[in-house]
């Protein structure tokens, strides 16, 4: 009498999701954001996750991360079971824009006709890093200069105001 035995192995890998948290604006986080993820598998159950940040180091996950950094990032994530299937990777990305304060001082006020005025504005970000990008000056909503930032300060002289009362 000859036995034969069946081996099932399980085809079927795990799943795994990432779920975001954060303070929103339009469609950019304007907070850290805190990234937990959820990993099942019916059959065999979940042996280990893993994640990489930015295409950086290969992380096996053990509880929820929070990223900090403003820019645009992707998390990349993947389960593999005790039976031993890999699912394929997943990512999810994501913007974080700092809010920012501005403040604008201006060498002169009030300024004579003609006479040379420099205006400088003074952007912080709210949560860290150094803001980047234009600073719109204008006068009675009227666009007078487009200043590029740097190092978060945006400068703009002129002598050709309108007169105006202060």
């Amino acid at each position: 009498e000859q036995l034969y035995y069946w081996i099932c192995y399980e085809r079927v890998g795990p799943s795994t999701s990432a779920s975001l948290s954060g303070t929103t604006v339009g469609s950019a986080y304007s907070s850290a954001v805190k990234v937990p993820l959820s990993a099942s598998d019916a059959t065999s159950g979940v042996s280990a996750t893993y994640y990489q940040i930015d295409g950086g180091a290969l992380q096996t996950y053990s509880a929820p991360f929070t990223i900090s950094a403003t820019g645009n990032h992707t998390v990349a994530y993947y389960s593999r079971d005790v039976a031993g299937n890999y699912e394929s990777t997943k990512s999810v990305n994501f913007w974080i824009k700092s809010p920012t304060t501005t403040v604008i001082t201006s060498s002169v006020n009030p300024s004579a006709f003609h006479q040379s005025v420099t205006f400088k504005a003074t952007v912080t970000a709210n949560f860290g890093g150094t803001p980047l990008g234009n600073v719109y000056i204008k006068n009675n909503g009227v666009l007078i200069a487009t200043v590029a930032l740097s190092g978060g300060v945006a400068t703009y002289s002129t002598n050709a105001l309108p007169v105006g009362t202060p």
